[in-house]
Parts: C-alpha cells; sequence; structure tokens
C-alpha cells in the first residue's frame, strides 16, 4: 500500500517539478515548502530506496501560461540632467513690414526768455561836413531923414584911402589861329654816330660752358666785354643777343675748336655761321656769314681758330642775332697758343 501511495504522489508531484524548472511557475509557488506528516516522511525514506522511485527525465516545455495582470507603477525617479544646448538653427528669411504712418506734428514748445542785451557797439565814423548853407539877403533898411544943413561950408577933407583891387575877370574867348610861318631853311645832315657797340666772350675756364657744341646748336658767350654807354645792342641769354634798332650791323665772331679727327692722317673741317630771329622763336641762317676752317691729324696740337666778319642788316627791331655750329659734326672748343676766348663784336655802323 505504501508503494502504490508513493507512486500516485509521484505522479502528482511530476507535473509540478516540471512547471517549476521551467520559469513559468509564480515565485510564490516555486518558494512554497509543503509540510509532511511521519508516514510521507517514511515513505520518501523508503522511495528513495527503490529503483521505481528515482526522478525521471524532464519533459517537454508546457505552453506559455497567459499574461499575468499589469503591475503596479513603480515609484517616479528623479529628473535626469538638463541635455546640452543645441546648434542654434539658422536665420530665418524675413520680409520688411510696410512703413508705418507719419507721426503726428508735435505741440509747439513755449517761446524761449528774451536773452540778454548785447554790448553796446563801437562808435560810428564820423559823417562829413555839410555844405555851408546860402548867405541870407537881408532887407535894407529905410534912408535916415536929411539933416539940417550946418553953418558956413566946412573945409575939404583929406582925401580917403584907395581902395582893394578888384578880383580878376573871366579869360576871355581864344582868338582865331594866326596864318602858318614861312618854313625855315634846312639844317646840316646829321652824322650817325658809331658808339653803338658790345663785346661778348667765352673762356674755356668759365663754369658750367658747354665745351662740346653739337650740330646746328649755338656757341655761348656768356662773358660781357667792352660796350658803348648806353649801348642798344645787349644779351639776352649766353647764346642769343639783341640787336636793337633797325640798321646795319658789322659783326665779328670767332670760336677755337678741336679738328684733330680721332685717326692720325684723318682730316676734319669745322664750319660756323651766324643767324637771326625777328620774333626769337624761328632762326634763320644768314647766308653770306659761313666760315670755316680743315686740319689734318698729323700730331697732337689739332686746335684750330675759326673766324669770321660780316655785315648784316635788320629789317625789325629788336632782332636776335646767335653763332652756331653749321658742322655735321659735334666741335669741342680748345685753345691755340695760350688763347683761351672766343669772340663776338657787335657794332652798328648805321
Amino acid at each position: 500500500m505504501l508503494k502504490q501511495i508513493g507512486v500516485n504522489l509521484t505522479a502528482l508531484l511530476m507535473p509540478l517539478l516540471a512547471f517549476a524548472d521551467s520559469g513559468a511557475m509564480p515565485l510564490e509557488m516555486r518558494n512554497f515548502s509543503p509540510s509532511y506528516s511521519q508516514e510521507s516522511t517514511t515513505f520518501e525514506k523508503h522511495a528513495g530506496n527503490c529503483d521505481e522511485f528515482r526522478k525521471g527525465d524532464t519533459g517537454p516545455t508546457g505552453p506559455t501560461g497567459p499574461r499575468g495582470k499589469r503591475g503596479k507603477r513603480g515609484i517616479e525617479g528623479s529628473t535626469g540632467p538638463t541635455g546640452a544646448t543645441g546648434v542654434t538653427g539658422p536665420t530665418g528669411v524675413g520680409f520688411r513690414g510696410p512703413r508705418g504712418a507719419t507721426g503726428a506734428t508735435g505741440s509747439t514748445g513755449a517761446t524761449g526768455a528774451t536773452g540778454a542785451t548785447g554790448p553796446t557797439g563801437p562808435t560810428g565814423i564820423t559823417g562829413t561836413t555839410g555844405a555851408t548853407g546860402a548867405t541870407g539877403v537881408g532887407v535894407a533898411g529905410a534912408t535916415g531923414a536929411t539933416g539940417a544943413t550946418g553953418p558956413g561950408v566946412g573945409a575939404t577933407g583929406a582925401t580917403g584911402p584907395t581902395g582893394a583891387t578888384g578880383p580878376t575877370g573871366p579869360t576871355g574867348p581864344t582868338g582865331p589861329t594866326g596864318p602858318t610861318g614861312p618854313t625855315g631853311p634846312t639844317g646840316p645832315t646829321a652824322i650817325a654816330p658809331l658808339s653803338n657797340f658790345a663785346n661778348f666772350f667765352y673762356l674755356t675756364t668759365d663754369p658750367g660752358l658747354n665745351t662740346t657744341v653739337i650740330s646746328g646748336a649755338p656757341f655761348e658767350f656768356p662773358d660781357t666785354g667792352p660796350t658803348s654807354i648806353g649801348s642798344t645792342i645787349t644779351m639776352l641769354d649766353s647764346e642769343t643777343f639783341q640787336l636793337g634798332p633797325i640798321g646795319i650791323y658789322n659783326i665779328s665772331y670767332e670760336v677755337i675748336v678741336d679738328l684733330g679727327g680721332s685717326t692720325l692722317g684723318s682730316t676734319m673741317t669745322g664750319r660756323i655761321q651766324l643767324s637771326t630771329s625777328p620774333d626769337g622763336v624761328t632762326f634763320s641762317p644768314v647766308i653770306n656769314s659761313l666760315v670755316g676752317a680743315s686740319n689734318t691729324n698729323f700730331d697732337t696740337t689739332n686746335a684750330v681758330e675759326i673766324t669770321g666778319n660780316v655785315l648784316v642788316q635788320t629789317t625789325t627791331p629788336n632782332t636776335q642775332l646767335r653763332v652756331f655750329n653749321a658742322s655735321a659734326d659735334s666741335l669741342n672748343l680748345s685753345s691755340v697758343e695760350g688763347e683761351v676766348a672766343g669772340n663776338l663784336v657787335i657794332t652798328q655802323v648805321q
């Protein structure tokens, strides 16, 4: 009978044990500890020694039971820390609203207090004295009554003093022009003076002197030599000279140049000429003033003197004069036997 009881008990407990192992049994039931009587304890002791009461293999997992009821809501947790600020979004594109209406004009403020009186201005300039008024015209008094005739004839009184001279009368009108007198005899013919002259020159030692004169350029004569008193022949600059009144001028000119050439035995020619200008702008060569000289380079002495003398007639006053290089090549100033000067002498002869 005990064996039968053990078999029945095992049959009852096996499903419960399988249910508990599957985890589907509620916790309260899995922790349940039943009480056994003395008889069940004896049974277990006897059943433990019997092969028929050994625990069999775990059966298959039973189906999941229905979902239990929702438990009570747990206690609300504390607020978490504030998250980091997000990246600022792009600026939105707005549209300008319509312009508001002009506000009403405010009321005029109260008039300010009158400012203090400014200082008195300076006294004005005294006006000119007015014209003297016209002399008043008095009325002549009435003639007094004739006195009574005295006794007898009195002695003749002394002559009174001479009265003051009256003012000069106005000038009379100009009389008619008289007839022209006869023409006087012709005077002697005047002799033109020969005192209008001037001398200009250069020294090769003059500071700033242009010692290389290119073709077509004027020579300089910056120094002034003997000149007549009141001469109308003047220097405008170191290379331009003014002749003064219309007339005929005797002009002598001289330069000393190096005509050696660059090769021994070569020949070089130099030419100089006068030029004139009525206005100081355009200079024209004086045809009869061209002079020149040549030299062959045989030694180290190659300085040559070029001179000219010519009469020049001017047709306009203050004609300007220059001496220029008429050669095809440049000319270099030099000296001959100690002579270090070039000369320009201008004399008015008529």
